[in-house]
């Protein structure tokens, strides 16, 4: 079986490209492999700034306490129940873009109504996302077009009037962490 790390390192786009590019495009297959290799790699952990101090998380035991509350309020016996938390337990992922949409939609749903979702601080990582509310509206631009030779002057295409309704679009704050960065006096 593959394990988080292997596939994580796997699907790693490198430093130098991250630092001047940027990440690339979403691949939703490869995405939705990586959650699965996560929910059954009980050796996968994922350590976590809190004010008290750092604390390691491991994803497939919190995704397994949850389906373990699920199954127990289905009136399943719980010893039954306990069964998922073992490491002899393969959660099916077949479907886990089933499980990704949910947890999507919720973000979004919580994000529309006016509210910024903050993941949990990591050491080298702070990111909360939201979205912003873009009122209808027009704007008038001056258009142009690249050159047709290389060197040469671009094109004027004139004026052209932009128009948009009412939409949302995303909102990104991250800070350096506060364990990236130092001060002193010079």
């Amino acid at each position: 079986m593959t394990t988080a790390v292997e596939k994580l390192t796997a699907l790693t786009v490198s430093d130098e490209v991250l630092a001047e590019k940027g990440p690339t495009k979403m691949v939703k297959s490869e995405f939705y492999e990586l959650a699965g290799v996560i929910a059954n790699d009980k050796s996968f952990v994922v350590d976590i700034e809190k004010q008290n101090g750092p604390e390691t998380i491991v994803p497939s035991d919190d995704l397994r306490m949850f389906l373990k509350d699920v199954i127990i309020a289905a009136g399943i016996d719980k010893k039954d129940a306990e069964q998922v938390m073992t490491a002899d337990f393969t959660i099916p992922t077949k479907k886990m873009d089933k499980l990704i949409s949910f947890v999507n939609h919720a973000i979004l749903a919580y994000m529309r109504a006016g509210y910024r979702y903050e993941f949990p601080k990591q050491k080298d990582l702070e990111m909360k996302i939201g979205t912003k509310l873009v009122l209808a509206g027009t704007e008038e631009v001056n258009k142009k077009a690249p050159a047709k030779e290389k060197g040469g002057e671009m094109r004027d295409l004139g004026m052209f009037r932009n128009t948009w309704t009412k939409h949302y679009k995303g909102v990104v704050k991250s800070a350096t962490p506060q364990t990236c960065k130092t001060s002193e006096a010079i």
